[in-house]
Order: structure tokens, then sequence, then C-alpha cells
């Protein structure tokens, strides 16, 4: 059967028109005519299929529609600022944020040229980051002075952004505002504040120097003197003057003490080292060599863990080590060989050294008291020193960014905890 006999049998079954008409049917005639077949035969599916589309075409759009309102509705009730403009720069949105922010309504406001809402002087720079939005690009949190209604000022942070249809052709630019004067205001407060305290610092410490530096030459005659009456009148006169005499020498000794003291303590910042990376264990062995001879004298055993890498002052580390053992020496129980061990463990943020004895210890309510300037635990006489030492550490503590702290029982004990952090850490 021919290709002709097939079509013919396939679609019009009783219909001789070929037979009765001479007709030449193409190909083309007869694909057009199997698609008409189709057509014709499964137009109810079709009309099925269509209504279907419609009605998915209708659920997108109400979803599209729920999302824009929802957008629309957080844009009003935002705090910030939420602007529009066009690429001429003038306002085409204007949310209730930035009713509330600049003082306009709507209807004063759009259409407007944004140059409304900046000081003339600086109209130029902004229109520079506009162009750049205009352009393409996001400028992010930028801090600039702004504009309201009546005239008064304020500080915003401003994203610009630019707004894109759907082809991707930039057709505006959105501004979005936050007040930020309560920030500012803070911040240059706060500047103000910490340039007060570096000046009252640095008169603070040129007053203790000048202070300590200027007593030194009367003190030095005082203790002389003192000295020089010890040595001719002692023994020569009653008792009681020998007494008068070995307290007003003790007093110079002691008052030379507590100046010299308070110009280490006023130096800390000022006479201090650069930071660099050193064994930690290097300034334990150079506070031990200088204390050898008070270790040997209270024949104390001391021991130390291995010790890390530190970024510090070296000079004032030494210092801190000495201080710290030197203490533990000094208020060592009586009878029993002081044993002194120093440690270091890795913390989150830096490096928290140990030096734990076995000492007489201190009540708890005195451990944040110890790092005074000059406050003593004991009566003058029962311990030597001038009651600054501890106070010196923590400032050199300080000075490293890091934290000093005692633990300790009365009767059992103490341990010192400093902390020095990573190097990072102080960028």
């Amino acid at each position: 059967m021919t290709l002709y006999e097939i079509v013919k049998q396939l679609l019009f079954p009783s219909i001789n028109i070929w037979e009765s008409h001479a007709i030449t049917i193409s190909f083309t005639t007869i694909l057009a005519s199997i698609l008409a077949y189709f057509v014709l035969n499964d137009r109810e599916k079709l009309i099925k299929q269509l209504e279907q589309v419609n009605y998915n075409l209708e659920d997108q759009i109400e979803e599209r529609m729920a999302e824009v309102k929802r957008l629309a509705n957080i844009v009003e009730s935002s705090d910030d600022a939420i602007i529009g403009m066009d690429l001429n720069f003038r306002i085409s949105s204007w949310n209730h944020g930035a009713v509330e922010m600049y003082g306009y309504s709507s209807g004063e406001i759009i259409g407007k040229h944004i140059f409304i809402l900046m000081e003339p002087g600086e109209q130029v720079n902004n229109l520079r980051l506009i162009e750049r939005a205009k352009n393409g690009e996001s400028i992010e949190h930028v801090e600039l002075e702004r504009l309201k209604k009546d005239g008064s000022h304020f500080y915003s942070s401003i994203t610009f952004s630019p707004i894109k249809n759907d082809k991707g052709n930039i057709v505006g630019i959105s501004s979005i505002s936050k007040d930020i004067t309560r920030r500012k205001n803070a911040e240059e407060q706060l500047k103000d504040t910490i340039n007060e305290l570096r000046r009252s610092n640095d008169e603070l410490q040129q007053f203790a120097f000048i202070t300590s530096h200027d007593l030194q030459e009367p003190l030095r005659t005082i203790a002389s003197y003192a000295q020089l009456i010890e040595r001719r009148y002692k023994g020569k006169l009653d008792n009681e003057a020998d007494e008068f005499i070995e307290y007003m020498v003790d007093g110079a000794k002691r008052m030379k003490q507590m100046i010299q003291g308070l110009l280490d303590y006023s130096r800390i910042e000022t006479k201090g080292g650069e930071f660099r990376d050193f064994n930690a264990e290097s300034a334990l062995n150079h506070a031990l060599n200088n204390l050898g001879p008070v270790v040997n004298e209270n024949n104390a055993e001391v021991t130390y863990d291995a010790l890390p890498i530190i970024f510090a002052d070296e000079n004032q580390m030494i210092h801190v080590f000495q201080n710290l053992i030197g203490n533990a020496l000094k208020f060592h129980r009586a009878g029993l060989k002081p044993k002194i061990h120093i440690s270091a463990r890795k913390e989150i943020k830096g490096y928290i050294f140990s030096v734990a004895d076995n000492g007489i210890g201190l009540e708890k309510e005195y451990c944040d008291k110890i790092f005074e300037v000059f406050k003593r635990l004991h009566s003058i006489g029962e311990y030597d020193g001038a009651g600054i030492g501890l106070a010196i550490v923590k400032r050199i503590i300080d000075r490293h960014n890091g934290k000093i702290w005692v633990e300790s029982e009365y009767g059992e004990g103490s341990t010192f905890y400093f902390m020095i952090p990573f190097k990072d850490e102080l960028k």
C-alpha cells in the first residue's frame, strides 16, 4: 500500500474525495493533515492542559504579588531610610523610615534632586559615590553627614546600590541610610576621654618622676646624717636615744625604697623596651641568677616546666619573675623549706604563667588589694619592702594587655597567675 493510501485510510476512511477530484497531495499536506487530525481528536485534552497552565500562572502571579507586598511592607516599616532614585538622581521612592529620619513627607520629596539632603560642600563627594552605583558598583556602609528638613545635621551610614530591571539593565539607584549620630557622638566623647586620660597620665608620670627625683637629694642628706649620728653616738647616749636613732635611719631607708619604687612605677610605660619574641625560660633564668644569694640563703627549691616563646618586653618580664619569686622567698613559712614552681599553659588568647609557693598565703579578701600601690598586709618591720613591687608587676602586665591575679589560702601558700597575650592579639 502506498503512503497516499495509508493516509487516506487513517484520516478519511469513508470519503472518496481523492477519487472524485484529481488532486495531487504533497508530503507537506499529508503531515499537516496528520497534525490536524491529532489536534482535533485531542482538543479536549488540550483545553484541559491550557486550563491547568492558566491555573498555575494565576497561582504564581498571586504568590509573586504576595511576595512583592511583603517586601513592600518590610521596606515601608523599616526604621532605616530606604530611598530610590532615577538615573538623574531624582528621588522616586521614599519610605516611612526616610520620613522619620529626614522630616520630609513623600509628597514633599518625590521628584526632588537627592542634593536636597546634602550640604552644598558635600554634594560633589556624594555624587561621586552615587555615580559609582549608577555604573553598577555597590558601596556599603559609607559614613556621611546628612541634612534634615529643619536644617539640622546628623551622621548616617549609607549603602548605595544599583537597581536593575528583569533584563539586567540599571534603571535607578537605591540608598539605605542608618542614623549613627549617637554612635558618632559617643565615639567623639570616648576619643576626648582617651585623650584627656592620656594627657592626665602623662602629667602624672611627669609629676611622679619629678617628685621622686627631686626628693632623692634631700633624702640622701637625711639618710647620710642619720647614719653618721648612728655611728658616732650609738651607745654613748641612753637606750631611748639609740632607739630613736634606729627609727630615724630605718625611716630614711624605707623612704628611699618608696621613692625608688614610685620612680620605677612611673617609668613602666616611658622606659619600657620594645616587644620581641624570646623564650620565657631565658627571662626566668636571668631572674633566678639575680636572686641566687637569696635562694641559697633560704635553702629554697625552685623548679619550673618548659616555658614557651612569648612576644613581650624581656627586661620587664625578668622583673615580673624576679618580683614574684622574691615575694615567695620573703613570705615563706618558718621551719619549712621554701618550694616554688613555675609553669605555663597555652590558652585561647595567650599563655598563662603560674608561680606557686608553699608560703604563708593570705586571706581571700586581700587577693585583689595586694596589687595596689604601697599596699602592705603586714606591719612595718615584720617584712622588708616598700609595698610597691606587686603594683609594678601589675602595671607591667597591663602594658602587655594581659592580666594578673592570685589564688591563695592563708597558711597554705599562694599561686600567682599572669597572662601574656599572643602576638596576634596585640595587633
